[in-house]
């Protein structure tokens, strides 16, 4: 009589599973010992039923094995990190590299490996430079020359006087820099 293919999948009736369990870990069991017999190597086998039994076996030291199979994860853990460490190296290495050629060509060198369309994208990039540039400086210029402005005229009597009156009708204390400035600009006016 033959022996009737069983389904892999978890057996519903909870007697069946049990009986399947004690069976089949036995042969799980035998098979590591015999593996362990015929090559020599160290085997640490640990099972749990679905009701919570432990079944295990080894041919060493539970600890012994344990702790070897902590130092040789430790070692591939600390090697994955270093690998990946490396990958991430690298891959700042090529974007330093990217930014160094970017900024070279930006100074007007190695430009001999550009097309016309790259050549008139750098182009574009380099003017929305310069116009920035031209603003910023620009504002400074102007903001210096209204300092210099004010400071020319808003010194003397007419400044102080108004400077005096403002913290007399007010009843506040003598304004600070920036308010002194607001107050010539509006005096100015």
């Amino acid at each position: 009589m033959g022996r009737k293919k069983i389904a892999m999948e978890k057996i519903e009736n909870e007697t069946k599973r049990q009986v399947t369990f004690s069976k089949r870990h036995k042969g799980v069991i035998k098979k590591a010992k015999e593996l362990a017999t015929l090559t020599g190597c160290e085997i640490l086998l640990i099972i749990f039923s679905s009701t919570g039994k432990l079944c295990k076996y080894t041919n060493k030291s539970v600890a012994y094995i344990t702790e070897k199979y902590r130092k040789a994860t430790e070692g591939s853990e600390s090697l994955e990190i270093e690998r990946r460490n490396d990958d991430e190296l690298v891959m700042q290495q090529n974007e330093s590299e990217d930014l160094a050629l970017q900024l070279r060509r930006l100074l007007g060198e190695e430009l001999e490996n550009l097309n016309l369309e790259e050549l008139r994208e750098l182009e574009q990039k380099l003017e929305v430079a310069i116009s920035r540039i031209r603003a910023k400086r620009e504002g400074w210029v102007f903001d210096y020359m209204e300092k210099k402005f004010l400071a020319h005229h808003c010194t003397g009597t007419p400044f102080q006087q108004l400077h005096q009156d403002t913290a007399i009708n007010t009843g506040s204390q003598v304004p600070d820099p920036e308010e002194a400035h607001d107050l010539c600009i509006l005096g100015a006016r």
